[in-house]
């Protein structure tokens, strides 16, 4: 490849918290956080009710197990929104108090170089760590830290065969939807 290629896209508040969502989902939370699903907590609490009406459960026990799994239910549901919030500012901090958000992503066979407004970052493919594919974003994480995300949209097919063949070039983890790819 003698051409660089180029991905330019805006990153607006919606591709920010849509990303945020699918780290934090998929990476962060793999399986979705449990605990904050209703049925994970409710269904035991109403399989240990017949031994409440039966005499076998202290109903004062009964109601310090449904307090725990409320707060236990709060707890997840915090974190997650937590984590959500620290990711979105994450992709938004390099645009701090600037109106344009346009961000460019230049791909050559040495390396990858992104700019912003104010912001200049560049990598050797050596650097590369990790690729993650998922239906709406590609995630470039680097061994030593930092990483590239792309809207799925902006990765053209050259960029494609790029990516995969320096991962595998590199011995990068390559991962299609949160699946790691064997060789």
């Amino acid at each position: 490849m003698n051409e660089p290629l180029t991905v330019e896209f805006e990153v607006t508040d919606e591709l920010a918290d849509r990303y945020a969502r699918r780290l934090v989902e998929r990476v962060v939370l793999p399986g979705g956080g449990w605990l904050s699903r209703p049925a994970f907590l409710v269904v035991p609490l109403v399989l240990l009710l017949p031994l409440v009406v039966g005499g076998w459960l202290p109903p004062a026990l009964y109601v310090v197990l449904a307090v725990l799994a409320g707060g236990l239910a709060l707890m997840s549901r915090a974190r997650r929104s937590f984590l959500r919030g620290e990711a979105r500012a994450s992709v938004l901090a390099p645009f701090e108090g600037q109106t344009e958000r346009r961000l460019r992503v230049v791909f050559t066979d040495e390396q990858i170089r992104m700019e912003a407004p104010d912001l200049q970052s560049t990598a050797a493919w050596s650097d590369l760590g990790q690729v993650v594919v998922w239906p709406d974003f590609w995630l470039l994480r680097l061994r030593a830290g930092g990483q590239f995300v792309l809207p799925a949209e902006s990765v053209s097919a050259d960029l494609n065969e790029l990516i995969r063949r320096k991962a595998g070039e590199t011995g990068a983890d390559l991962q299609e939807d949160g699946r790691t790819q064997l060789p």
